[in-house]
């Protein structure tokens, strides 16, 4: 990315929300200042609050992977 780049240039760094904390730290470490451009927002359910929703599943690691992004 920085052989494709003039000096200083900045450009749009698009990837999901819950990743962009950790995606703008690595350009920044190369060198690069990218302008972030985040996407793919978790914003809540309209899934009905059924007992299994309470109930652990395969699925909730995921769930956590997304929030241990934005408190790192």
């Amino acid at each position: 990315m920085r052989d494709a780049l003039a000096d200083g240039e900045r450009f749009f760094l698009v990837t999901s929300a819950s990743r962009m904390r950790h995606a703008v730290r690595h350009f920044e470490r190369a060198g690069l200042q990218p302008i972030p451009a985040p996407t793919g927002f978790k914003t809540g359910s309209a899934r009905v609050r059924t007992l299994g929703y309470w109930l652990p599943s395969a699925g909730n690691p995921r769930k956590t992977q997304r929030v241990g992004a934005f408190t790192r």
